[in-house]
């Protein structure tokens, strides 16, 4: 396996857990991580408990110790938002870098681009924090942790998709087009035409610093990155030198 293989999958793997932790830390934090089993006891005097209300109430004051020490745990993190918007925040990248027709799924799952709540399948992890929910509870903060669980499960399909023979016959593909344009480059100068030459030169370059930036998580707002764009980029990764990027 490759070096840059195994930086993807240790990324994955650190983020997959990190996934998991949200996801608990959401539920603790945002919903009723007792189920609501245990609310009747408050309701009743220890004098009105039969056996199985007992059994129950020890149960609960068992269960009480679990959540808090997890709770305890997890917030040692910082609060579940900050945690998961460091989740999110990583996890947006690596998809844009290497599934880019994934990134807007992922993105879609914590938030709405358009529209407004108009029903379950609107729902996202961003009305979950805000506690969003119906009276009848068709949604609730619950439903964001089958969302938070969607986008982990796109993160390890895409890490299982790395050591898959389409992603290799991809990169084998991309690379025998650039060799490709540059023959064709050479070509052009070997007859005379310099200008045209470096045109096609200036576009293999640009989808070379592309494809490597995107490999490296470079997110933009801008419609159209440039050469620039992707140049001081890498630069500040520390991935090309001040000589590369003079």
């Amino acid at each position: 396996m490759s070096t840059e293989k195994q930086k993807f999958n240790s990324e994955f793997e650190a983020l997959i857990e990190l996934g998991q932790r949200v996801k608990s830390y959401f539920y603790i934090e945002m919903c009723d991580p007792y189920g609501g089993q245990y609310g009747y006891l408050a309701s009743l005097s220890e004098d009105e408990w039969d056996d199985e209300d007992r059994e129950n109430a020890g149960e609960y004051e068992k269960l009480k110790i679990q959540v808090e020490d997890l709770r305890n745990e997890l917030s040692k993190l910082g609060s579940v938002s900050a945690v998961y918007q460091t989740f999110y925040t990583q996890g947006f990248r690596l998809v844009s870098a290497i599934a880019p027709e994934r990134a807007s799924d992922f993105e879609g799952l914590y938030k709405r681009k358009s529209g407004g709540l108009k029903g379950l399948e609107d729902y996202t992890i961003s009305d979950g924090f805000r506690r969003i929910q119906r009276y009848d509870e068709v949604y609730s903060p619950k439903t964001a942790l089958g969302l938070i669980q969607s986008q982990i499960d796109i993160l390890i399909a895409i890490r299982d998709s790395l050591g898959s023979s389409l992603f290799e016959i991809e990169q084998t593909l991309r690379m025998d087009l650039f060799d490709t344009e540059i023959e064709g480059a050479r070509h052009l100068k070997s007859r005379g035409h310099l200008r045209a030459a470096g045109a096609l030169l200036g576009v293999i370059l640009e989808g070379h610093l592309k494809s490597v930036s995107q490999q490296h998580g470079f997110v933009t707002r801008k419609k159209a990155a440039s050469i620039a764009d992707y140049n001081e980029f890498l630069k500040a990764e520390e991935l090309i030198d001040t000589v590369g990027w003079r």
